[in-house]
């Protein structure tokens, strides 16, 4: 008897292809939402509030966003110090080059976390392991960074704002942030100790991106994934960062991402708004938080959406919201894709590690 062979077409997706295609789903949706609230303002509307800009106010923005990068890059410096001499060049590229490489692949989980470690690598002779500790540090601490200065401005916007409805959230969304930082800068030993435990050695091998792992990574004596874990996680939480250090990196976190909001207030003032500082700086960082948490690299589509929300929820014009957020984020995504991409041609093995992240 003749066997019948199926005649349609079987096509089987990996794991990795199937989280590429959530994440590609989740950019087009992000995008898609803003479209949708931009057009349901009216894109003549929000067109004709953005014309309305002053030039000299658009351009002078752009100072900051390009501060943003200098102290962001000066404290990175000053992180990979404690383990090797580097000068500020070379970090800056690194700084540039990653950025340039998470808002031009939005689906390439920590692709400029990966570029960053593999450049130091390259250029220190650190392990890459222990490269890679020291970017996760710098990202982790620019979280928190960024959480503190939340903190600082909910606190001081809602003693400042006379609106109960917004008063208490920012009262109590400050004091708990304060709090969680609080407990980190105080519990880093405590994590230290825990994060030894077999469970979490193997959790710590295992989220590590494959380029970045030994050459045997298919070890998984106690003794290795120990001294593994211990070279990713030590920049962040050994016992050698003293808790002044720690600090001292957060508040360069925080000044760095303060530029951001310097930047998205004169924006405002370009367009002829009188929305307060503090409450453009608590939007921002929401806004910003909010793109990461949805998990787009460099927030694309989201942060844009959840800015016009939150402008529009403390009673900006929707039109000059919309308008205020896209003029920001333009010249944000122009000024990256500049430098960045520039920092990335200027050295080849920048873009050889590029196109290896990507591909």
């Amino acid at each position: 008897m003749a066997s019948t062979q199926p005649t349609g077409l079987s096509v089987t997706l990996s794991g990795k292809q199937l989280r590429t295609l959530l994440q590609v789903a989740i950019v087009l949706l992000c995008v898609a939402a803003v479209w949708w609230t931009v057009r349901g303002m009216g894109v003549d509307r929000v067109f004709a509030v953005a014309l309305e800009a002053d030039p000299w106010w658009l351009a002078a923005s752009l100072i900051p966003i390009a501060l943003r990068f200098v102290i962001w890059s000066y404290k990175w410096r000053r992180m990979l110090l404690r383990a090797t001499p580097i000068a500020h060049r070379p970090v800056m590229l690194a700084i540039l080059s990653g950025a340039f490489i998470n808002l031009v692949t939005p689906t390439a989980k920590l692709g400029g976390g990966i570029v960053r470690s593999l450049y130091i690598h390259r250029i220190t002779g650190l392990r890459k392991s222990v490269a890679y500790g020291w970017s996760l540090a710098d990202q982790l601490t620019n979280s928190l960074g960024n959480a503190l200065l939340f903190a600082a401005l909910a606190l001081s916007a809602a003693f400042a704002l006379r609106d109960p409805a917004i008063r208490f959230p920012l009262f109590a969304a400050g004091g708990l942030t304060v709090f969680l930082v609080y407990l980190y800068l105080r519990g880093r030993r405590r994590l230290w100790d825990l994060v030894q435990s077999p469970k979490w050695l193997r959790r710590v091998r295992k989220w590590t991106p494959e380029k970045l792992k030994r050459s045997n990574p298919e070890s998984t004596a106690a003794g290795e994934d120990k001294g593994f874990a211990a070279r990713v996680l030590e920049p962040l939480l050994g016992p050698d960062s003293s808790p002044a250090q720690a600090g001292s990196d957060l508040l360069l976190a925080a000044c760095s991402f303060a530029a951001l909001c310097i930047a998205n207030a004169m924006v405002f003032k370009a367009l002829g708004s009188d929305a307060s500082i503090l409450t453009i700086a608590n939007a921002v960082i929401l806004g910003y938080f909010a793109g990461t948490a949805v998990g787009t690299m460099g927030g694309i589509g989201a942060t844009e959406f959840f800015l016009i929300q939150l402008y529009t929820y403390v009673g900006v014009d929707p039109a000059l919201a919309t308008a205020a957020t896209l003029l920001h984020r333009t010249s944000y995504y122009g000024a990256t894709l500049i430098f960045g991409g520039g920092a990335v041609l200027m050295q080849s093995h920048l873009k050889k590690f590029a196109q290896d992240t990507i591909s």
